[in-house]
């Protein structure tokens, strides 16, 4: 009987820490920049640095030769929680305006759309 609980109590322990690191496990977590406020059509260059707590989780520099999207989807491989949006946009005369956002990251269900980060008018 003693050795039944033992086994049952190891199985138990495994079972509880393999859900606790699939918790915490880093995954792909989409958030949309939205750009309709900053006139997209003219906007160059994006820039957007992803960070947490100071340390970068992604960058992604994109050129554009006939305008920015109104919308650019970036997707960091992270855990779910705050993070920081760092994004810089030049446009045709190369001025660039900077803009650091916060946004919290979480799981987004099959066919739901991700967080929205609106770009301040400017």
């Amino acid at each position: 009987m003693n050795k039944l609980l033992l086994r049952f109590g190891i199985l138990g322990v495994a079972v509880a820490g393999f859900l606790l690191i699939a918790r915490f496990r880093p995954r792909e977590l989409p958030v949309e920049v939205d750009l309709t406020g900053v006139g997209p059509g003219a906007i160059r260059l994006v820039d957007v640095t992803v960070t947490r707590d100071g340390s970068a989780l992604l960058r992604r520099e994109q050129k554009f030769a006939a305008g920015a999207p109104r919308k650019l989807l970036v997707v960091p491989r992270t855990t779910p929680g705050p993070v920081e949006l760092d994004v810089t946009l030049v446009d045709d005369s190369g001025a660039a305006s900077r803009e650091r956002l916060q946004v919290t990251l979480h799981e987004v269900e099959e066919g739901a759309p991700p967080p929205v980060v609106v770009f301040p008018k400017r």
